[in-house]
């Protein structure tokens, strides 16, 4: 990704003034919020669901539907992939700024690493669960 830090691609298309307030409105055709759920592989109810919790930001149009740009789409990928790593709503919304800027402030940085150890354990759970797997199929393979 260019602009000089992780989250770049996250942040073309926002409000450098005030990135919480949203996509600036692009030349781009924008989408509406079924092709958004589609595109990053989430329902509807869980893109409503971020706007509620001030992760995501919608334009409307006159007629009230919600619209986004292309940059959300990894950016609802990039909030996937930190539920599914088990970070909260909060702990998103906290990385909020440092996403968008690419800095982190002191308490940030101690809640990163307290999520990666976090996560590092539960990783090296798994590896030990998926070895017994394998053990166990190599070892009832043998009967079938």
């Amino acid at each position: 990704m260019s602009g000089g830090h992780v989250f770049a691609g996250l942040e073309r298309g926002r409000n450098s003034r005030n990135p919480r307030a949203g996509p600036v409105v692009c030349d781009h055709v924008a989408m509406k919020i079924g092709e958004l759920a589609e595109r990053a592989g989430v329902s509807a109810r869980a893109l409503r669901y971020y706007e509620e919790q001030g992760l995501l930001r919608a334009e409307r149009t006159p007629a009230g539907q919600r619209v986004y740009q292309e940059d959300d789409v990894d950016r609802v990928r990039l909030y996937q992939q930190f539920y599914a790593a088990g970070l909260t709503s909060s702990h998103i919304a906290q990385l909020l700024p440092c996403i968008e800027s690419g800095h982190t402030d002191a308490e940030q940085r101690a809640m990163l690493r307290e999520q990666r150890a976090r996560i590092h354990e539960r990783v090296d759970e798994l590896m030990l669960a998926l070895a017994r797997l394998d053990e166990l199929i190599d070892a009832t393979h043998h009967h079938v």
